[in-house]
């Protein structure tokens, strides 16, 4: 087999100047994974704590009530690369998901004498469910995705971004009412 003399070419300046991490989040319920394409620049110290708290969890297990959550702090991609991932079609749930704004730090603070099982259960709590969209800023979402011919797809895709949005009320609402139950 003779290897191509035009081989694909790969944009490594794109990469270097305006890198993106992937962070895959594999819901155990759905079982289904999804890319978040975050922009590496401006986020180092936020990608690096998280990667180092769930470093911390040493034997990931699976459970369907869980999600499991990868970062890939070594290859990197390029903006190009992330934009046309998030057109693939492949997740009956949800969408893989390009954001180029600045992450909010995230509040995991796991204890290395946390069980694995106690650690999983927070990092699912604080990020599982689409969550992890909420420490996020700037999605980048192409509208041209959505033709006249997917409506329903387009109406399934705001419907999951609005259900994202009520949770999270639900969830301040919950975090309101503990803190008082708490005082």
């Amino acid at each position: 087999m003779e290897l191509s003399k035009n081989p694909t070419q790969i944009d490594f300046k794109s990469i270097n100047d305006n890198p993106y991490v992937i962070i895959s989040i594999t819901d155990g319920d759905a079982c289904e994974s999804n890319y978040f394409f975050v922009k590496y620049k401006g986020n180092e110290k936020q990608l690096q704590y998280l990667f180092d708290e769930l470093d911390k969890v040493k034997e990931p297990g699976f459970d369907e009530d869980w999600s499991i959550i990868d970062i890939d702090l070594e290859h990197f991609v390029s903006p190009q690369t992330a934009k046309q991932m998030c057109k693939i079609d492949i997740n009956p749930e949800s969408f893989h998901r390009k954001f180029d704004g600045i992450m909010k730090q995230i509040p995991l603070h796991l204890k290395k004498s946390w069980s694995d099982k106690k650690k999983l259960k927070k990092i699912h709590r604080l990020l599982g469910e689409g969550k992890f969209a909420e420490y996020l800023t700037e999605e980048d979402v192409d509208e041209s995705d959505f033709d006249s011919d997917e409506d329903e797809d387009e109406d399934e895709y705001k419907e999951y971004l609005s259900s994202e949005d009520s949770s999270t009320e639900d969830d301040k609402k919950e975090q309101t009412s503990n803190k008082i139950i708490k005082k």
